[in-house]
């Protein structure tokens, strides 16, 4: 061959081109996509966290709730009757689906008055008091109180145990209360276990102050000790008190992206975690793609032009001109017109095919992206803005304030009456209520104001640019404390509420968000104390 004929010429360019539009794909287009891929598992991981505490904070609460409601039926009239005492224990057991694997009431003295399962009650007894710590920590605060997890000798299984005080006519704690659950018992983290995490995706549950893992994917890492400090570096962090996303590498040598997350309601954590090889698979797919078709395009490149550049170098000039122009940036990846079913053809083709996995997998990216950034930003049953969405919004507000010497008002409301709604009709009339609220809360709002969900029955209204900031904020409470004490009818049922208001005002002046906020609590607790169903202002 004619190194120096236009041939080679041709063909040396052609496949020059080819050669840059893979480095091009290989060395920027792929790691950027890595990034981002980084940046959604980061955040995928973080919400999962986030998901599975705050699955495990809500039956926590519940059967802590529960037990409370157990308590406080106490059959003070019996003259503390072992038998009546036994029954009544036997009787609620059998009416609450939490405590299946006993209860049990326990004396000042660590003694055991009674108990509904005497079969394993000395072992459970014996597990649970050995230490008197968590007994006196009952007796001195009457309020619930999560044991140390511990072994069941008879059956072999991670335990836990829920303890409450129990109080006699005159508000001293006697005696105390306690349910056992197992750690793997249906309805509680039996779901969790089975559950599928994603491809090669897994999570732990550990109590820094026991050092303990309570539960995990893998069962055998249930009751074992967490590892020593410097083995991961980023559990080490964790046990003292970080919360959020990262990547380390655990006990075992794997790098894994974590996100970690507390439990509000027990001092545990939750860690979200996927391998760094599978989250970052579809990344090394592509890659294997971008290396195989940049060398089957090559190949069939340069049998056409060598074999049939008469008849194809026009249709193949054109073609090449077109991926260059998209390689270099000149034009959008786009689909080539398939005019041929010869060689060029089919490099158009397989060209077209590429173009199409690419921009699948880019279009899948972007609508996870939104939809984890939506999910980041705001309140999951109500659709308002969250917590961080409404600090976010709220220190915004305070620079406009600030900057242009305007004026607005902080609403911090809480329902008055919502608990009873939940105890008696269920927690899913509650959620409608709380969505019919957030509706009204949310009506008439400019775009400038914020209505935000804090968690529970407690929200939040920032009012900007007022006129009068006094006038304006009592007149936009008292008309919400109009619509909210109107009956909300919830699937047939006539439900009452109300609202206490705390209004804080903001101006030019330096504050926080969190002072402001802090502010409107206090004013809005004193509506509380003055009688619900009303305002106050912060003074």
């Amino acid at each position: 061959m004619n190194f120096h004929s236009i041939k080679f010429r041709i063909i040396l360019l052609c496949v020059l081109l080819v050669v840059f539009g893979f480095v091009f794909r290989l060395l920027v287009v792929l790691p950027l996509a890595k990034q981002e891929l980084h940046e959604l598992v980061t955040t995928q991981q973080l919400s999962m966290a986030s998901y599975i505490a705050d699955e495990i904070d809500q039956k926590v609460r519940t059967r802590q709730e529960t037990l409370e409601r157990i308590a406080g039926s106490y059959p003070h009239e019996s003259g503390n009757d072992p038998s009546v005492i036994e029954a009544w224990l036997s009787r609620v057991q059998t009416l609450s689906p939490f405590f299946l694997s006993g209860m049990m009431i326990v004396l000042k003295d660590g003694t055991l008055r009674a108990s509904s399962t005497p079969a394993s009650t000395t072992a459970h007894h014996n597990a649970l008091f050995t230490e008197t710590q968590w007994l006196r920590s009952i007796l001195n605060s009457g309020g619930p109180q999560i044991s140390p997890p511990f072994k069941d000798p008879d059956q072999n299984t991670a335990m836990i145990a829920f303890g409450i005080g129990i109080r006699d006519q005159s508000g001293a704690v006697t005696a105390v209360l306690v349910g056992l659950t197992q750690l793997d018992a249906a309805g509680f983290l039996q779901e969790l276990n089975t559950q599928k995490w994603g491809n090669g995706g897994s999570y732990l549950i550990i109590s820094p102050h026991d050092q303990m893992f309570l539960g995990a994917n893998d069962p055998s890492f249930i009751m074992k000790r967490t590892p020593k400090p410097g083995i991961n570096l980023l559990h080490d962090k964790a046990m003292a008190g970080y919360r959020g996303p990262g990547v380390t590498v655990n006990a075992q040598g794997v790098e894994e992206v974590v996100g970690i997350q507390s439990v509000p309601s027990t001092g545990w954590f939750v860690v979200s975690r996927i391998p760094v090889e599978k989250a970052y698979a579809p990344i090394d797919t592509i890659a294997d793609y971008v290396i195989m078709a940049g060398a089957l395009l090559s190949a069939i490149a340069l049998t056409c032009l060598a074999l049939f550049l008469p008849h194809v170098f026009r249709r193949l000039d054109r073609a090449t001109q077109a991926i260059g122009d998209m390689a270099s940036g000149r034009k959008p990846l786009h689909a080539l017109p398939e005019d041929g079913k010869d060689e060029a053809g089919a490099l158009v083709r397989q060209f077209n095919l590429l173009v199409r996995r690419i921009q699948d997998q880019e279009t899948s990216l972007r609508r996870n992206e939104a939809k984890l950034a939506y999910m980041a930003t705001h309140d999951t049953l109500t659709k308002l803005y969250n917590r961080p969405m409404l600090m976010s919004r709220l220190q915004h507000s305070l620079e406009i304030a600030h900057r242009h010497r305007a004026a607005g008002a902080v609403l911090f409301c809480d329902l008055d009456g919502f608990k009873p709604v939940n105890d008696n009709f269920g927690h899913d009339v509650g959620d409608q209520l709380l969505v019919e609220v957030a509706r009204c809360l949310l009506s008439g709002r400019r775009q400038t104001d914020t209505v935000a969900r804090l968690g529970g029955d407690e929200f939040v209204i920032v009012l900007t640019d007022l006129n009068s900031p006094a006038e304006d904020a009592k007149r936009m409470a008292q008309q919400y404390l109009d619509a909210i004490s109107a009956p909300f009818n919830i699937d047939g049922k006539e439900l009452k509420i109300s609202l206490s208001i705390g209004i804080a005002l903001f101006g030019n002046e330096s504050v926080s968000p969190s002072q402001l906020l802090s502010n409107a609590d206090t004013a809005m607790y004193r509506a509380k104390n003055l009688g619900k169903n009303r305002y106050c202002l912060y003074q």
